[in-house]
């Protein structure tokens, strides 16, 4: 969910996104990820927008809705509340990342080396080997992102009490948002991040932003080596 100028989850470029699929990981990176890998969680590529106009977020309509979905989810993730994050993912993305990655994770039970078996396992938690093709989409949500929040310790810690500012809104659709904004840490540190929001059924949702089929070809690359 955040990079800081030329990418806090460098990958050549990924956010917890952080949040957030992480979907996308910053672990993927340091073991092996191409240089174009995404940069947030899971999920479906930004669309490209037109520069906003320096007062776009303040004239955008939503903006207090927005702001507050923003706080809450960029909290819980912060906070290592990663079944209330989920709640804020946009439920067919969760959908679709469970369809990619939870196959990957099943099979790789079976071949994977001794040290990615502790990654596999940091996935499905204390979920029985019986139960885990069961898994629902939330809780591969969660299985990702306990990864990357165990691999970013020290960095997601930083982050604690740290201050949001939406600095631009832009429409994307009638109902998804490009929002724009800054993070400052109680050491003073600012990062700037981007989410694509959207509201349905009177509630804003996150979207993911790396297609899931394209991290779980990351993660079975990963698995292996």
């Amino acid at each position: 969910m955040y990079k800081e100028k030329t990418d806090f989850l460098a990958i050549g470029g990924a956010t917890v996104g952080v949040i957030i699929f992480a979907a996308t990981c910053y672990f993927l990176a340091v073991h092996q990820t191409p240089k174009n890998f995404s940069n947030t969680h899971l999920g479906q590529n930004e669309k490209s927008v037109e520069d906003p106009s320096p007062d776009s977020a303040k004239s955008n309509p939503f903006e207090d809705e927005i702001m507050k979905a923003l706080s809450s989810y960029w909290k819980s993730f912060i906070a290592g509340k990663l079944a209330e994050t989920a709640e804020y993912i946009y439920p067919p993305d969760l959908a679709v990342a469970k369809e990619a990655l939870l196959p990957v994770f099943i099979s790789a039970q079976e071949y994977a080396s001794e040290d990615n078996q502790l990654t596999i396992e940091l996935f499905f938690g204390d979920t029985p080997k019986i139960e885990r093709n069961n898994l629902s989409p939330k809780e591969v949500f969660i299985g990702v992102n306990r990864i990357l929040a165990d691999y970013l310790k020290n960095f997601t810690k930083s982050l604690s009490g740290s201050s949001i500012e939406i600095t631009n809104i832009t429409s994307l659709t009638d109902d998804s948002y490009k929002v724009e904004f800054n993070a400052t840490t109680a050491q003073g540190k600012t990062v700037s991040s981007s989410e694509v929001v959207i509201l349905e059924g009177g509630t804003w949702y996150f979207r993911v932003k790396e297609d899931p089929y394209v991290t779980a070809q990351k993660f079975e690359s990963l698995f292996r080596n």
